[in-house]
């Protein structure tokens, strides 16, 4: 499936569960990010992408979950790191920027806060990737 055969419509752009206006002016996702790679490999290539990257995406999530007060840091830093490549290559645009914001993060008092940001936002993505995987 093109990236021509999902519908273009307002659907596909959700709002945020932030209340941050201008991420949620952001699209869910950039209709073009997958482009180069079915250039260069077809349709298989993409869907194999893209369930790898789900499943990347997945595991980091589930990692800073895990996360508590009291830990350190850099293993916050580490994974949202890991996270924040899977979502720009998947194209992931709202939570790129939700991710790239976390890496800010000072203190493991807000992590669980970001990391359920994170899945929902995630969900969003699959939802509409999900066309990809048919």
């Amino acid at each position: 499936m093109t990236c021509s055969a999902i519908p273009q419509t307002d659907a596909y752009v959700f709002a945020s569960t932030r209340e941050d206006a201008q991420q949620s002016a952001l699209p869910v996702w950039d209709e073009h990010a997958l482009d180069e790679l079915r250039a260069i490999g077809g349709d298989e290539l993409v869907k194999t992408v893209v369930r790898q990257s789900l499943k990347d995406a997945e595991d980091r999530i589930s990692e800073l979950r895990q996360l508590k007060p009291g830990q350190p840091l850099s293993s916050w830093h580490e994974s949202v790191h890991g996270l924040h490549g899977v979502v720009v290559s998947l194209g992931a645009v709202r939570l790129s920027q939700i991710v790239a914001e976390a890496l800010d993060l000072d203190k493991l008092d807000q992590a669980q806060s970001y990391a359920v940001e994170f899945a929902q936002q995630l969900s969003e993505v699959r939802h509409i990737l999900a066309a990809f995987l048919i």
